[in-house]
């Protein structure tokens, strides 16, 4: 079985300023379905939040096709 490349945005990721290195490494390493392939800090409502590009083997994207875009609700407390 392939697994799809697909892009989650972390919503709850956001803050009104860039993220540091240490706050992108929280997310990356709190979260448990994906292979990260590439991170990148994107603008989402007047701020920024974290994008994790990878395989997803959750059982509720599993089935999209590549390149679908989720919007992950993990909590980040950055402040």
């Amino acid at each position: 079985m392939e697994l799809p490349l697909q892009n989650f945005i972390f919503v709850n990721s956001w803050k009104s300023e860039p993220h540091s290195k240490n706050e992108i490494s929280q997310v990356v390493d709190n979260q448990n379905f994906l292979d990260v392939k590439d991170v990148s800090i994107i603008e989402y409502k007047k701020g920024y939040a974290v994008k994790l590009t990878g395989w997803s083997y959750d059982v509720e994207t599993i089935d999209y096709p590549d390149n679908e875009t989720f919007y992950n609700h993990q909590y980040f407390n950055f402040r």
